[in-house]
Formats: structure tokens, C-alpha cells, sequence
């Protein structure tokens, strides 16, 4: 048993007349916490799978959308950039004394 993506995806009813647009900013103008918010989000969770059949990249496609959200709503600045940021390669990145200023743009 399955589910027809491109038919839940490119609902109208759901995600306006151009759902089938790629236009991202659709999550920005709904209303975060509404209750279309949360069916737009399950819907979407659909496209990932769940259980043994879940999709590997899941994790990092959601990791890199909530740094684009960051970079987004965020400025970033380095509090001290006289002083290196120290970064530790051994198959995984250490970063150290890389202190930021972060507004609210």
C-alpha cells in the first residue's frame, strides 16, 4: 500500500493554486501554529516515510532548512575577529572560541 505524492503535494485545496510552483516562502505566510500550518507540515512529513522505510537524508534536509530559516530571520557577526576562530579536523569539525553576535534583522 501506497500514497500518490504528486497528487497530495500538488493539493490546491491546501497549498493554494500554485502548488504546483516551487515557491518556498508559502511556509513563511502561513501562519506558524495555525491549524493549516500543522496539516500543511504532516502532509509534507508524508513525502519523508516513517519507520524502516523512512528516507536517509531526512535529518540533514531538515538540519539545512533550519539554517536557511536562521540566515533568513538572523544576522551573524563575529564578536572578535582580530582572534582566529580554532577549527580541530579529525573526521569531525571542533570549532572553538568562534563567538558570534547574532540580531534580529
Amino acid at each position: 500500500i501506497g500514497c500518490n505524492m504528486p497528487a497530495i503535494m500538488l493539493r490546491k485545496d491546501l497549498f493554494k493554486e500554485d502548488a504546483d510552483v516551487f515557491r518556498p516562502e508559502r511556509w513563511i505566510e502561513a501562519e506558524p501554529g495555525s491549524e493549516k500550518f500543522r496539516y500543511m507540515a504532516t502532509v509534507v512529513d508524508l513525502a519523508f516515510g516513517s519507520g524502516k522505510f523512512q528516507c536517509l537524508g531526512r535529518s540533514i534536509g531538515l538540519m539545512e532548512m533550519n539554517k536557511v530559516i536562521l540566515l533568513r530571520h538572523f544576522d551573524f557577526a563575529a564578536i572578535n575577529s582580530e582572534q582566529p576562530t580554532q577549527i580541530d579536523g579529525f573526521g569531525l569539525y571542533i570549532i572553538h572560541r568562534q563567538l558570534l553576535r547574532v540580531t534580529r534583522k
